[in-house]
């Protein structure tokens, strides 16, 4: 299937939202397969498909969560992907970042909006000053379910009859929405892991065979 045009620019390897691009104090970028040892050494979590946001400085070996938030200048923090949606945001007036990796679980359990409360709580982070990244992962081309998972997803696509297809690009864009996000300041790749075999893994097209990308944001500077 034909895929919407991208946002997302790729340098070296690496898609780079335009959004993120124009805030200079961070440097950012989801790998694709031609920058698998991208960006060296992160910070990151043991995930499990959950809920759970964890600070940067309580990510220790053997965490579990599913997104990091960090304030802490010249720390990468990040996620892997092989389907699911990684998120990236930036708050450019308090200077911090977070890094999720949302699944159908973790989309059904809000853990976009779990993080951007988190954030609010946490740092003083407004949701009208959030810049937000959506990369590449698994199209609704692709992402044929069954009921039960389509049950999970019913409130969040009120309008559609046939939920045999889910958008969890979408799903998560619509609830990053809903936390008081503009829409103008999410940016959303428009890229499926499945359909590009040779930029992307993905664990649906390839299953036990499949490896992982890197989803990560860095504060360069206070």
């Amino acid at each position: 299937m034909k895929q919407p045009a991208t946002s997302f620019q790729l340098i070296e390897g690496v898609y780079r939202s335009s959004l993120l691009f124009r805030q200079d104090w961070v440097s950012h970028g989801f790998a694709s397969r031609a920058a698998e040892t991208w960006p060296g050494e992160y910070i990151a979590v043991k995930q499990i498909h959950s809920s759970l946001v964890i600070p940067a400085a309580e990510a220790f070996p053997g965490t579990q969560g599913d997104a990091i938030v960090s304030c802490d200048v010249g720390r990468w923090i990040g996620i892997r992907t092989a389907d699911c949606v990684p998120i990236l945001i930036a708050d450019p007036v308090n200077r911090c970042i977070a890094a999720i990796h949302a699944g159908w679980r973790g989309t059904a359990a809000n853990i976009a909006g779990e993080t951007v409360r988190t954030l609010a709580r946490d740092s003083g982070c407004s949701p009208s000053d959030l810049v937000a990244a959506i990369g590449p992962c698994i199209g609704r081309c692709c992402y044929e379910v069954g009921r039960e998972v389509a049950d999970q997803f019913r409130k969040l696509f009120p309008e559609a009859g046939d939920l045999r297809r889910v958008d969890l690009s979408e799903a998560n864009r619509r609830q990053l929405a809903a936390c008081g996000i503009p829409s103008g300041q999410i940016d959303v790749a428009h890229l499926c892991t499945a359909c590009n075999t040779a930029e992307f893994h993905s664990y649906r097209r390839d299953k036990d065979r499949s490896g992982r990308l890197v989803a990560a944001i860095r504060i360069d500077r206070e």
